[in-house]
Formats: C-alpha cells, structure tokens, sequence
C-alpha cells in the first residue's frame, strides 16, 4: 500500500511540474533535456567541439597508442564513441586506444555521444620498423598470398607455370639486397592496393639501384594498383637476360596493368638504356587512374612507337616538378634491331614531357591510322624521323596556340638535326595542320635514300624516284596552318607527279609560315 500511494505522489508531482513549466516541462526558460544536450536546469551544455589528442603521430605495427578525446564546452558530456578509417591499418578501441596493423595513413575519429553530429580526429602514419622473412620458394608454382604487413623478400623469385602470386593491403615489402627481385612469366601478379592502403615495394637505403625490380614476360600478367615502387633499377643479366635495368620491364608477350601507381629513384645506366617503366616489343600495357614517373636517373618511360598509345595522357612522366634524369618518354631504342612498323588505329596522347625518338618511326599498312593529339611534343635524333607508307594515314592537328601546336623538333637545337617528315602515302585524310617542324633537313642516307645519296628536306611528300618509269609512289597530303623553320635543306618538297596537295602549291606559302631566313634552300622545292 506504501509503494503504491508513493507512485501516485510522484506522478502527481510530474504533473504539476508540467503545467507551472518547471525543470523537464515543455515551456519556459527553466527546460533542460540531457540527452539532447540542453542546458536546462541541471542538464549537460550543448556539445561544440571534440578534440583528439595527439592530433597527428606516427605509430608501428604492432603497437599501441593512447589517444585522448576533449569534448567542449567543459559542462558537456564527455563520452565518445572512436571509430577508425580503416581496419586495415588501424584498430582502436573504447578507451582510445590504436594498435597498429598495416603501414599506411590512418583516420581515428572521436564522435559525441550526446551529439553524433560533432566529433574531430586525428591523423596518424602507421610505419614498418620490423620486417618479417617473406619465405617464398624461388620458383612459385602454386597461388601464394602474401598478407598486409611488413615483409622482407630474399633473393630472386619467378612466378610461372601459371601460378598468381598476390600482395595484400597494405604492405611494405623490402628487398633485402641487390640481387632480390621478382620476375613473372608464364604466371601472374597483383597486388591489392587502394587509396587508403597502398602498397610500397623499397630497399634498405633509400638509394637508386638498390634492387632488381620486376620483370614481366613470355605470356606473363601482372597487375599493380595503388603501388609504389622504388630504388629499383640494378643489372643483373641472369635476371634481366637483357642488357636493360628498370623497375618495371615488360617484354616478350608480357602483360602490365598499371592503375595508380608509382615508380620513382630507378638506377638508369646510359649504356643499359634504363628507364622507371621499360616496354619492349610484343608487350602490352594499360594504364589506368593517375601513374607518375618521376625522379628516377634515366627516362621515366621507355616505349616503342607502336606502342605510344598505351600511354595515359593523365600520368606524370617527370617535369619540373619532380625531374626524372632524362624528363622524356624514350622511343624506338628497345633493342638493336630494326623498330616495329606501327600499325592500326592509334592515338599518340600528349604528354607532360616531349617524345624523344631514338630512330625513326614507321607508319605502315592499309587501314593504319595515326592520329596525334594537341600539344605532343617530338624531339628527334639524328636519322630518326617519321615515315608513312603502304596506305597509312597520318593526322597530325593541332590548334592555334602555343600550347596546342604539335612540335616536330631535333633534340639538337640545329638545321638539319633530323631528316623530317616522309609522306609516302596516297591516303586522301593525311593532314599536318597547326604544327610546327624545325631543325631538320638532315640528309640522311638511311631516311631518305635516294641512289647513293639523300634528300635534305623537311617535310617530303611522295617519292619520284623511278616514276618517269612508272615507279615511285605519289603521296596526299593536306598541309595547312604550320609552321617550317630552320631546315638544312627545302621546307617541303613535293615529287611524283601523281602528288596531290592541298592547298595547291601556289597557295603553300600563304596558308603555312615558311621561316625563309632559316631554311637553307627553297620554301616550297616542287620537283613532280
């Protein structure tokens, strides 16, 4: 009877309460609820802040760290809920405390209890300071998984007879000398990476040629995302079989998929033409997201130029910005053999640094399209050039600014540092518009053979030789909007008498800027 009548007393309270709008009534100065955070008559103040102490550090895998959470004003509640970025690389618990799990970037965040709405963070670098022995077989012929962490690999290693070798996120993975490295073929890699666990292969020091690399050939597939690779680039030829040091180097039928990836600090010794990224004949490459190229000795790409259009207009290939030894993508300089025809429908992207072409690229085959977006840039050795044949097309247009012209160039900044340009094509869609071609005219024999001589020329467009027989090859082209200056020899020259150009020779020089002051011969040499 006592603990009913108490019941009755108290909710009779409550309600007088409400209607004089007392403490936890609806109206009045005097309401307050707590678990909104009101500053009522007795309830906590509103939540304004939280902050999380230290707000930046650096922590190893395996250890832990104390974090602190200041919620303000000082009368709020001060209990959090602390959450994490990423498992993968972080764990915290209700108390705040991290433990480290993989070396990457973490977020732990401290969100109010009372106000989910407010909460602050702090930013840590989960870093490797042990390593754990990567015991993998020299030969790896069944899948292997090797999990986030941080991994010391020895010696070298050769993923094949179809097996997938696999790296997990994130990780760290040192090579422990320079004889280690990792060569694919007739097998598989990948590595795991994403933006917020990435995953680094390095060296001991941080020096260039610490280490071999990868190599990817002989129907070997490789796949890296999110991946940076570093302080490659030392020669071995038991492990290169070729004399070239690279980070990556992908030959002979192999198969590379680069998505968001760098390679940086690769050792690039000239007469091993090194590059970051080496891509020889009969290889094939995409690129996906942004992949940089930067700082290492030599060229950040080598390429052939039937394989210019794997390259991502979207990458970084060096500049300024962080120069590579050489800030160029190399061309045609794989082996000593002749350079692979281009054939297909192809588009040379513009890049952040120009082309330098080692020896001339060959356009070739019915049906082959080349086409060079605005803005590349082409430096030329010595008896390199660009040559169309067989039906090919070339397109070549630019646009009316600086910046949009397409750039035909000598690496050596003198008349006659290249031969030039040969159109050797009847394909009505060739078209040079908005372009520019200095220094060139060189009369190279092995360019533009002509007997037991050369032609000295910047642009030819078809070949008169034996055509008074029925020989030679007549050319089309449609030259418009460009620029010829500093030629060892003619601007253009124009020969077979089937030749058509457009707009027709009597208007060349009005449509297009013929430097005369810096070409050695005539603006336009008309010889059909």
């Amino acid at each position: 009877m006592r603990h009913w009548m108490r019941s009755v007393a108290a909710v009779a309270l409550l309600i007088t309460a409400a209607a004089c709008g007392g403490a936890g009534g609806p109206g009045g100065p005097g309401t307050g609820d707590p678990g909104n955070g009101d500053p009522g008559n007795g309830g906590p103040s509103a939540v304004t802040s939280v902050t999380v102490t230290p707000g930046t550090g650096t922590l190893a895998v395996g250890d832990t760290l104390l974090l602190s959470a200041t919620v303000e004003p000082a009368g709020a509640s001060q209990a959090v809920d602390w959450s994490t970025s990423s498992t993968a690389v972080a764990t915290v618990d209700a108390n705040g405390v991290v433990t480290g799990v993989g070396p990457a970037t973490v977020t732990i965040t401290a969100t109010s209890v009372a106000d989910a709405s407010v909460s602050g963070s702090a930013t840590l670098e989960v870093e490797c300071v042990t390593y754990d022995a990567l015991n993998l077989p020299t030969f790896i012929v069944e899948d292997t998984t090797v999990p986030r962490g941080c991994h010391e690999l020895v010696g070298t290693k050769r993923v094949t007879d179809g097996a997938t070798l696999t790296f997990e996120s994130p990780a760290v993975v040192r090579a422990a000398s320079d004889s280690t490295g990792i060569r694919v073929q007739v097998g598989a890699l990948e590595t795991l990476g994403t933006d917020s666990t990435p995953i680094r292969f390095t060296a001991p020091t941080a020096s260039p040629g610490s280490w071999h690399g990868f190599v990817v050939s002989e129907d070997g597939d490789a796949t890296f995302s999110h991946t940076t690779i570093e302080y490659a680039g030392t020669y071995s030829n038991a492990f290169h079989l070729f004399s070239v040091n690279s980070g990556i180097r992908v030959q002979r039928r192999g198969t590379l998929t680069l998505d968001t990836v760098t390679i940086r600090a690769t050792q690039a010794e000239a007469a091993r033409r090194g590059a970051g990224l080496f891509i020889e004949r009969e290889a094939s490459v995409t690129m996906l997201g942004e992949n940089r190229f930067v700082e290492n000795q030599g060229p950040g790409v080598a390429v052939t130029a039937s394989q210019l259009h794997m390259l991502s207009p979207d990458g970084d290939y060096g500049g300024a910005a962080a120069d590579n030894g050489d800030n160029v993508v190399l061309v045609n300089d794989d082996d000593t053999s002749a350079p692979p025809v281009v054939a297909g429908t192809r588009t040379w992207p513009a890049l952040n640094v120009p082309y330098r072409v080692a020896r001339s690229a060959v356009i070739d085959g019915s049906g082959t399209v080349v086409t060079i977006e605005p803005g590349a840039r082409f430096e030329f050795a010595e008896d390199a050039g660009i040559r169309v044949r067989s039906d090919a097309t070339l397109r070549a247009i630019g646009g009316p600014s600086a910046d949009e012209r397409i750039v035909f160039t000598g690496v050596d900044a003198s008349a006659g540092a290249w031969p030039g340009l040969h159109i050797n094509t009847d394909n009505p869609t060739n078209e040079l518009r908005f372009t520019e071609i200095a220094f060139a005219g060189q009369n190279s024999l092995s360019f533009n053979p002509v007997g037991g001589g050369g032609i000295a020329t910047s642009v030819r467009v078809g070949d008169g030789v034996g055509s008074g027989a029925g020989g030679g090859q007549a050319a089309t082209l449609t030259f418009v909007d460009n620029v010829v200056r500093q030629s060892a020899g003619s601007g253009i020259r124009l020969e077979h008498p089937d030749t058509v150009i457009t707009p027709d020779v009597d208007d060349l020089a009005a449509e297009n800027t013929f430097d005369s002051a810096t070409i050695a011969d005539d603006d336009i040499d008309d010889v059909r």
